[in-house]
């Protein structure tokens, strides 16, 4: 927040490496600050957040992350739209619904599997699931591994205040530093075996938008690559996706490759591993000497 102060009153002309903090955001869009530049442009975003990386290999309440009612009743539980709001609504955030966020290789325009009323979940939805898995409400106590700054704390409350509405006890797991919620939870198979994580809040910042797919869907839907320091938090290995990967890597054009991109993604949110819940632009600032910023990004075709 400092930065943007000396941005703010002229000391600096730009934020080298930052953007604006989340938490200023709303305030910022409230009042109208004209130096405040949001991109990229249109229905295009840079970082999938938070996407909910669930763990099959958790052995509490005898294993019920493995039953795929008990997956869907996830899909129908989380309120996106109270995540979009805090994250600072729709002109910086979005509502997503695959991991793939628009503008990158992969994304399936309309693609919804568990829609509901402003994707404000449907809690009544998701116990009738549970009820059908065999699970009266609170008899799945869920570790919810989060980090605490920014508002990743606020994006916690809101997502167990959901999931606890829809019949699921959530224990909250704050993890500092952030690199700890990688190497002690997310790229530990040890942590998923002893089901210390359960669910957990993560994200995906794109390298670039366009072609991208071997930045975005190879690590995180390969399982092939699989164990300890992975990318493949949800604990993808399914044969038909890693050969998507395989066809999309190795197709002569990006009209080509695409169909495969968004094959491999498609048929592992199938198997509800994952749960997208929203995609953020990037908020930068520059001073009044500044004229003309605008935001650019260039696509890279490989």
């Amino acid at each position: 927040m400092a930065a943007l102060l000396l941005t703010a009153c002229g000391a600096a002309d730009l934020l080298w490496g930052q953007v604006v903090p989340t938490a200023s955001l709303a305030t910022m869009l409230a009042s109208y600050y004209p130096n405040l530049v949001i991109g990229p442009n249109g229905n295009n975003y840079t970082v999938a957040n938070p996407v909910i990386a669930v763990n099959l290999q958790s052995p509490n309440d005898g294993g019920a992350l493995r039953q795929l009612d008990v997956r869907v009743a996830l899909g129908y539980a989380f309120n996106k739209h109270a995540d979009d709001l805090i994250y600072g609504g729709p002109a910086v955030s979005g509502v997503l619904n695959e991991v793939v966020p628009s503008g990158s290789a992969g994304y399936i325009s309309g693609y919804d599997p568990y829609p509901t009323a402003n994707d404000e979940g449907h809690p009544v939805k998701a116990e009738s699931y549970l009820t059908k898995a065999g699970f009266s409400p609170g008899q799945i106590t869920l570790n919810l591994v989060h980090l605490t700054a920014s508002v990743h704390l606020k994006i916690a409350q809101a997502d167990q205040a959901a999931l606890q509405a829809a019949g699921f006890k959530v224990n909250l797991i704050p993890v500092t530093p952030p690199n700890a919620i990688y190497t002690s939870y997310l790229e530990s198979p040890t942590a998923s075996q002893t089901g210390a994580c359960g669910i957990a809040e993560t994200e995906w910042t794109l390298d670039w938008l366009g072609n991208n797919g071997r930045s975005v869907i190879e690590p995180l839907f390969d399982g092939r690559t699989y164990g300890p320091n992975s990318r493949d938090y949800g604990d993808h290995d399914n044969a038909n996706v890693n050969s998507d990967i395989d066809r999309a890597l190795t197709s002569s054009t990006s009209v080509q490759s695409a169909t495969y991109w968004q094959a491999a993604p498609q048929t592992g949110h199938e198997r509800r591993r994952d749960r997208p819940i929203g995609a953020q632009k990037q908020a930068v600032y520059h001073s009044t000497r500044v004229q003309a910023c605008q935001f650019l990004i260039r696509e890279r075709e490989l």
